[in-house]
């Protein structure tokens, strides 16, 4: 045990109620003591004394006189006297506290003491100088204010560096922050060239001199210049009030982001591309509703999978993916709040949440600390155990490249080993952990003891959900049925009630005015982007939807409605018929034969594309599960769906255009390009089904050869005018 007391000559000690004067101290380590009282001598080893003080059994009643320190005659106001009285405070309420000396305990100490010390009128003050003022500065039970004042000169030191260096230093800081690259370590570089320049011969400042220059100068303006508007921001702008709620499901936040993970197909092995994770998080109990894995950046048809999600129960979800806690949170939330995308804000979304019964507010724009909610499960989500799985992307690509990282060699997890670690991380993980925004307590247990007070809502049909979470659209109803994207719905005995239910209703009348003419009906319709095989027709009459199914369900079976425009035009462009059901057929079969012969070869956008043509889709159907609750439970509580209490034809006003200005722009654009005789961009996933361009010959040389010249080939899907144009790849 290492000495911390002197044990001086005449230093008086109180030992188990006895006082004792240090006579002597031999090379040894004993101590020699003289009793007060009586003048008995006795010996103690200075490890035991030591010991013997750390336990409060000895105490110093007296000690030594301290060296005055050259200090100048303090004010009652100086600051270094203030200091002092409120350390010396902190040293004897710690002395009489019997806390530990360790670091960790003195921290502890402090902030359980806080309160008491502000309510004296003391400053709070740091572990390390608390430790080190209790075991430097006096001992207990005779530590004086003398040695509390710090007795260094508060006088304005000069500058003690050359000019040539505050200018090279200046000059380094505003490297650093002209570049959002720049590193701490290029800056000094570029600090020391500056005074190789110059023609300096003393010693250069350190690096972490610069350092300490840089973070004085970590003004919000020199942020905002080298990390942008974002986390200028963060850093400095004061946190929004953000949505309240006192109950479960009153408020449920819901966001996304990059995961930056590479995501397999679990059928083909291809990758599928970067998972976005959505989460909905009760603002409340701070329990996780829902988390679904999308792509292709924040789409509608991802959201409303995430709500589907939100509405239905987890009773499999234990058994399914192993996890070591069940997942019983879930219900009709009353608020959500989202961010202000464009397809959250659309007529699609809006009818949705109307018809369920959700009132949705959307999130200032400018403003995400608006839902800082999810900002704690976002960064659990990534630092435990996302990142870890293969094809994960933690670094830039400039960086990974030049460390030769390749993402897509390594990816490895599927869409189902991605679901399987979310799960596991939500559940067993996060929903455990003690929260701080709800006072320490876990999210299971906060959701456990609301839920029980204030009951849990639930949509009683599952089924009816499914029909409202669709993307919203409007058609003419025929004798034929509905004509939507270049496909057919139509079923005979559907239609016919359609027809009975809403064309006497109609106004103006029946429509066509032939007497063999079809009644026609302008209808409300919902369909799901991932699944082309049917569409649903809203009957105002009965208050419910009516499916209609595609009439060639063998060429629409698991396609989805942008794979079937994409065959559809590729079938047209070869100059071949696409009106039966064999031709489409037929079709599908070579579209998806041509992308497993040119896939190997492609990269870039044309590889991502036939990834989505290929990939399987996911229709909102396979998100519904049966509804199955404990009835004996008095807090879940059925509730049915807003739509069946309508009072109008279910359709929605369209709401203010967003983007109006960028789309504008780029009509113009067309028009422009169009006038001037230039092809158009072409459809995104065109590009997979081109040929591949053939290398034009070059005659032998022996100078260097240039770049190969390719040539690509355009046609216009309308006019079938086949145009070229030439590039070079490197």
């Amino acid at each position: 045990m290492g000495l911390i007391m002197d044990f001086t000559q005449y230093r008086t000690w109180r030992i188990d109620g006895s006082i004792k004067i240090v006579d002597s101290q031999h090379h040894d380590g004993t101590v020699v003591l003289v009793a007060k009282v009586g003048g008995a001598i006795s010996t103690i080893a200075a490890d035991d004394l030591e010991q013997l003080y750390h336990d409060r059994r000895a105490v110093a009643v007296e000690a030594p006189e301290k060296a005055e320190a050259n200090l100048p005659p303090l004010e009652a106001t100086d600051k270094r006297l203030i200091a002092a009285r409120g350390l010396l405070w902190w040293c004897n309420h710690f002395d009489v506290s019997g806390c530990s000396r360790s670091r960790n305990a003195i921290a502890r100490f402090i902030k359980s003491s806080t309160g008491t010390a502000e309510r004296k009128g003391h400053s709070p003050v740091t572990a390390t100088q608390l430790e080190r003022a209790v075991c430097q500065r006096g001992v207990p039970g005779s530590r004086k204010l003398k040695d509390m004042i710090d007795g260094r000169s508060v006088a304005e030191h000069p500058t003690r560096m050359d000019e040539v260096v505050e200018e090279a230093i200046t000059f380094a800081v505003a490297y650093y922050y002209d570049r959002r690259a720049t590193k701490r370590r290029d800056a000094y570089v570029k600090l020391r060239s500056r005074l190789d320049e110059v023609g300096y011969q003393g010693a250069p400042p350190s690096e972490e001199t610069l350092g300490l220059r840089i973070g004085a100068a970590a003004t919000y303006e020199n942020i905002l210049r080298k990390f942008g508007a974002l986390t200028a921001k963060a850093r400095f702008k004061g946190v929004g009030k953000g949505p309240h709620a006192d109950r479960p499901l009153e408020c449920v936040v819901i966001d996304a982001t990059p995961s930056d993970v590479l995501i397999v197909d679990d059928r083909t092995g291809a990758i599928l591309g970067t998972a976005i994770v959505y989460v909905a998080v009760d603002v409340a109990t701070r329990s996780v509703l829902a988390w679904y894995i999308g792509f292709g950046g924040e789409t509608l048809a991802s959201v409303f999978r995430l709500v589907m999600r939100i509405l239905m129960p987890k009773t499999g979800l234990k058994a399914l993916h192993g996890l070591l806690n069940d997942h019983a949170v879930f219900g009709l939330p009353t608020q959500i709040v989202l961010d202000n995308a464009t397809a959250q804000v659309g007529r699609s979304f809006v009818d949705a949440m109307t018809a369920i019964g959700i009132d949705a507010e959307w999130a200032p724009v400018g403003s995400p600390t608006y839902k800082s909610v999810c900002e704690r499960l976002h960064w659990t989500i990534k630092s435990k155990g996302l990142h870890s799985i293969g094809g994960a992307k933690p670094l830039p690509r400039q960086q990974m490249a030049a460390l030769g990282i390749d993402p897509e060699v390594t990816a490895v997890a599927t869409l189902g080993d991605a679901d399987r670690v979310l799960a596991s991380i939500i559940v067993d993980d996060y929903q455990r952990a003690p929260h701080d925004g709800i006072g320490e307590v876990a999210p299971a247990a906060a959701w456990d003891r609301l839920t029980k007070i204030h009951g849990q809502p639930y949509v009683a049909d599952p089924s009816r959900v499914a029909e409202e979470l669709g993307t919203y659209g409007e058609a003419l109803l025929t004798r034929q049925g509905v004509r939507f994207r270049n496909l057919r719905f139509h079923d005979q005995n559907t239609t016919t009630d359609l027809l009975l239910d809403l064309v006497p209703k109609k106004r103006g009348g029946p429509g066509r005015k032939g007497k063999l003419s079809s009644g026609t009906a302008k209808v409300k319709m919902k369909w799901d982007p991932e699944d082309a095989s049917r569409i649903l027709v809203w009957n105002g009459i009965r208050k419910e939807y009516a499916i209609l199914p595609n009439v060639d369900p063998r060429f629409s079976e698991g396609l989805s409605f942008e794979s079937c425009e994409i065959i559809r035009r590729y079938v047209i462009a070869q100059g071949e018929e696409f009106e039966s059901e064999a031709d489409r057929i037929r079709g599908r079969a070579r579209v998806l034969d041509l992308i497993d012969s040119l896939s190997p070869g492609l990269k870039g956008k044309r590889l991502t594309a036939a990834r989505r043509i290929t990939s399987a889709p996911d229709p909102l159907g396979r998100h519904v599960m049966e509804m199955v609750v404990d009835e004996t439970n008095g807090s879940f509580i059925p509730v049915g769906l807003a739509s069946a209490e309508r009072l109008d034809d279910g359709t929605t006003e369209p709401g203010r255009r967003r983007g109006a200005q960028k789309a504008s722009r780029t009509a113009k654009a067309t028009r422009a390009r169009k006038a001037a005789g230039q092809p158009t961009p072409e459809h995104a996933f065109d590009a997979v089904l081109k040929p591949t361009p053939t290398p034009v010959p070059l005659p032998l040389t022996t100078t260097p050869a240039p770049p190969a010249l390719e040539v690509e080939w355009r046609q216009n899907t309308k006019s079938g005018a086949v145009s070229f144009s030439r590039y070079f790849e490197e």
